[in-house]
């Protein structure tokens, strides 16, 4: 079982993930279910390590977005042409 910390974003758009990218951070978004779809921050450093292990693209991960917990599974992931980098991750509630 993976856990990863979240926030809530509030700004969005290319330069606003940009300057994310810049403070090593990851733009991600949560979606499905019942409930609208949520814009978050994600430590990229974190999620980096946590993509290596097994399972991680196929278990249910439990993201703790300020407090609430949110059971998930990735959809999509968005890697950085040349460079060992992730740019976006999509979230799917489980």
């Amino acid at each position: 079982m993976f856990t990863l910390k979240a926030q809530v974003r509030s700004t969005h758009g290319k330069s606003a993930s940009r300057r994310l990218r810049h403070e090593d951070k990851l733009p991600a978004i949560v979606y499905g279910g019942n409930e609208d779809a949520v814009s978050i921050i994600l430590d990229h450093n974190v999620v980096m390590n946590t993509q290596i292990k097994e399972g991680f693209y196929s278990s249910v991960i439990t993201l703790d977005i300020d407090g609430k917990a949110t059971q998930v599974k990735v959809r999509a992931v968005q890697h950085h042409a040349y460079k060992p980098k992730l740019l976006h991750i999509d979230f799917v509630r489980v």
